[in-house]
């Protein structure tokens, strides 16, 4: 026998009525029976059953019953011998495959006890599918061939990947302290979060994302939850808000810097905050400015890369402003301007909002200081009286020129420039005005 295991030998399909005998042994006399059979296999032909042993000689003799003769057919059928693993694991939700093979001219196969995702191909004994429960499936195995069928036992573990359980949305704030932890079932060991924002980290080990966000937007980020079976992902959006989102967060401007720069991807509107340009926007962002003196302002966001919205308030609350002024696109290509009378000392309120909740770059301008009208150029003969006006809006107070030709001065209080000059050529002269506020 070249392997243990169950074995039928036959004489069906003999043309006589045949009997059986298997022994052991080596000497005619001495032989040690093992099995003997008559009629069991069918139309007076014979059939046993033996339990071989690897390596052991059987001899084998078939006679006929009260001496009857004929055609032989002897056969020796192995049961099949499963030689595939005893055990296997899979992941649940991956597809999974494995193949029960067996020696001995199998002809067939089946698995009783699969977790109801799987299914066996009795044909090729394949066993596959995704599954969809975790546990440990004790499951028979089964090869069929002419001589019967053989069992064995297959131990099936499927284990879960993990799955992760955090929120997908989150927010912080640029310049402020941001936590947020990765939360995962099913054993995860490892984690990771791609792409964050600048100033953010993720440990892999715990799966704490923090950090100090320092750009504002609405960020898609891929979660990451690992153990032993694999990894899974999430999607997390992450809005890290405008250092001035809020009303209390207000930038001041000086008008040291009348022109700020800022942006409001990622701002959100405060509950009871009014629409400012008569719009809802939706991504507004907040700066503050004190009027050092009283006249006329231009307020702007000329230079944006988006369509803008401009309120003008004065109060301390958001839900209880009082409208100075307000705009759409009156500053050109969708961008925003308010002429409003500041009264010195008094604290105004400035939003940027985007129409429709749009988002980018924002251009500020508090355009305060007295800005000159008059002409360029100007032409006087030599000898001769001279006069030229120098005129500005915004409320000038004094006015310089520097660089004037001798025989002609400039008047500090009207901006008069007078007199008559001997010199000849062409002067670059510097025009200078002064209001309240520089």
């Amino acid at each position: 026998a070249p392997v243990s295991g169950s074995v039928q030998i036959n004489t069906v399909g003999s043309s006589f009525d045949t009997t059986l005998g298997v022994y052991t042994g080596t000497a005619m006399d001495s032989l040690t029976t093992i099995a003997g059979d008559d009629d069991s296999g069918g139309n007076q032909t014979s059939l046993v059953n033996i339990n071989a042993v690897a390596g052991t000689t059987y001899q084998i003799s078939v006679d006929g019953y009260a001496g009857a003769t004929g055609h032989i057919v002897l056969s020796i059928y192995a049961l099949p011998l499963i030689t595939s693993a005893t055990s296997a694991a899979g992941t649940v939700g991956l597809p999974f495959n494995y193949a029960i093979t067996a020696i001995n001219a199998p002809a067939g196969f089946n698995a009783a006890g699969l977790p109801g995702t799987l299914s066996v191909n009795t044909t090729t004994g394949l066993i596959s599918g995704t599954p969809a429960a975790s546990g440990i499936f004790p499951v028979p195995l089964f090869a069929t061939n002419a001589a019967g069928t053989a069992s064995t036992k297959l131990t099936l573990t499927m284990a879960p990947m993990p799955a992760i359980t955090s929120p997908t949305f989150a927010t912080g704030q640029v310049g402020v302290p941001f936590n947020f932890q990765i939360a995962a079932v099913n054993s995860p060991g490892s984690f990771n979060a791609i792409p964050l924002p600048a100033g953010l980290s993720v440990s892999t080990n715990t799966g704490l994302i923090s950090g100090t966000p320092t750009t504002n937007g609405v960020f898609g980020i891929t979660l990451f939850a690992t153990n032993a079976t694999g990894a899974r992902t999430s999607p997390l959006t992450l809005d890290i808000r405008p250092v001035n989102d809020d009303f209390a967060d207000r930038i001041p401007i000086t008008l040291a810097l009348p022109t700020v720069t800022g942006s409001n991807p990622g701002a959100t509107k405060e509950a009871s905050e009014p629409n400012h340009g008569n719009n809802p926007g939706g991504t507004s962002v907040w700066w503050t400015w004190v009027a050092n003196a009283s006249g006329s302002i231009n307020i702007n966001t000329i230079g944006s890369s988006f369509d803008t919205t401009l309120g003008v308030y004065t109060g301390t609350a958001v839900n209880s402003l009082t409208l100075v002024a307000t705009d759409d696109d009156y500053g050109g290509h969708n961008t925003s301007l308010v002429f409003i009378s500041a009264v010195a000392g008094t604290t105004y309120q400035i939003a940027v909002d985007g129409y429709g909740g749009t988002t980018g770059n924002i251009e500020l301008t508090v355009d305060a200081l007295a800005t000159i009208t008059s002409t360029n150029t100007a032409t006087a003969f030599q000898n001769q009286p001279f006069t030229f006006t120098i005129t500005a809006e915004n409320n000038p107070t004094g006015f310089a020129a520097s660089g004037l030709p001798s025989g002609l001065n400039c008047d500090p209080a009207t901006g008069v420039i007078s007199g008559a000059t001997a010199s000849l050529g062409s002067f670059p002269v510097l025009l200078t005005t002064t209001n309240a506020f520089g």
